[in-house]
C-alpha cells in the first residue's frame, strides 16, 4: 500500500471508526474495510487526496475541534499546514498540527495526530 493510501486507512480507521482494514486481494493500493455508517465493506476513500473526502474528514473533525487551514513558505520547503485545536479551551488546551504537499494531506495528519496517533 502507498505511503498515502496508508494515510487514508488510518484516518478511515481512526477518525470514521471503520474496522476489518485489509488491501483488497489483487488490487494495489486499495485498502477496504467495514464502514459501519453505510453498514458495508467498501474501498476507503482517498482523504488524503480527493478534496470531497477531505472535506467530509474537515466536517468529522469540526464536531469537537475548530480548524484552521493555511499555506507555508520556507526556505526550504512550501505547503500546508492544518492546526486542529479543541474547543473546551482551557488549562487542557490542546493544538494538533499536520503538514503535507496539499491541504488534504496536512487535514489527515492532524486529524491524525488529533486522535493521539504518530505520524
Amino acid at each position: 500500500m502507498g505511503d498515502l493510501r496508508e494515510l487514508d486507512a488510518k484516518v478511515a480507521e481512526r477518525v470514521f471508526g471503520w474496522t476489518s482494514l485489509r488491501e483488497k486481494a489483487g488490487i494495489l493500493n486499495n485498502p477496504v474495510g467495514f464502514n459501519p455508517r453505510a453498514g458495508i465493506e467498501q474501498a476507503i476513500p482517498h482523504y488524503s487526496t480527493d478534496p470531497a473526502a477531505a472535506t467530509e474528514l474537515l466536517e468529522q473533525m469540526r464536531a469537537e475541534w475548530d480548524i484552521e487551514l493555511r499555506t507555508y513558505v520556507s526556505v526550504d520547503d512550501h505547503g500546508w499546514e492544518c492546526e486542529i485545536i479543541k474547543l473546551d479551551r482551557g488549562p487542557d488546551d490542546f493544538a494538533a498540527y499536520g503538514h503535507g504537499a496539499t491541504w488534504m494531506e496536512a487535514a489527515c495528519r492532524a486529524a491524525l495526530e488529533a486522535m493521539g496517533d504518530e505520524v
